[in-house]
């Protein structure tokens, strides 16, 4: 819509301009964020004690995201996540957290790089070792995991980010093997 340099802009034309969309289309367009899982370091091996190394990318910054998880379970975490080990870091709060067996509930906090740890049936959450970097738009988290004797077998390694509007839902990145515990 062009306005000759003398047109009075009355709040109702500058509603109805604005309205629709008009004035800067480009301007008038809500920013979407684009979230992104970028990779899971590593993505397959075994053993009852790894350090998972979660990278996420935030398009508006990683400060604009919120939680990452990094998820290992026998089941499709988008149908249960009752007993299964889900690290989670909560980028607003500096603070790690893992769920509870009944999937429903956040233990903890710990620091990162601390000397304490969070526990479940399948899994314990380490604070040495367990850390968080930011550059950019990507928000790193490294989760150090030691699993217990009786969460043995392949499991499914995933990614899970969100920040304040959307999430990437469970990544699918590779597979865990932990082998039966000596006795």
């Amino acid at each position: 819509m062009n306005l000759a340099p003398t047109t009075r802009l009355t709040p109702i034309l500058l509603i109805l301009m604005l309205n629709s969309a008009q004035l800067h289309p480009q301007a008038s367009a809500a920013k979407k964020a684009i979230l992104t899982a970028v990779s899971l370091v590593p993505v397959t091996g075994s053993g009852t004690q790894q350090s998972f190394t979660a990278a996420v990318s935030d398009s508006e910054g990683y400060g604009d995201l919120y939680r990452v998880q990094i998820v290992i379970m026998s089941s499709n975490p988008n149908q249960s996540l009752a007993n299964g080990c889900r690290a989670m870091y909560d980028n607003r709060v500096n603070r790690f957290f893992l769920i509870n067996d009944a999937g429903i509930d956040w233990l903890g906090p710990i620091n990162p790089n601390s000397s304490s740890t969070l526990q479940n049936s399948q899994c314990v959450l380490l604070g040495t070792g367990s850390s968080a970097s930011r550059s950019g738009n990507t928000l790193t988290v490294t989760s150090k995991i030691t699993f217990k004797s009786s969460y043995t077998g392949t499991k499914g390694l995933y990614v899970y980010a969100r920040n304040a509007t959307i999430n990437t839902g469970f990544v699918s990145m590779g597979n865990w093997t932990i082998p039966a515990h000596p006795h």
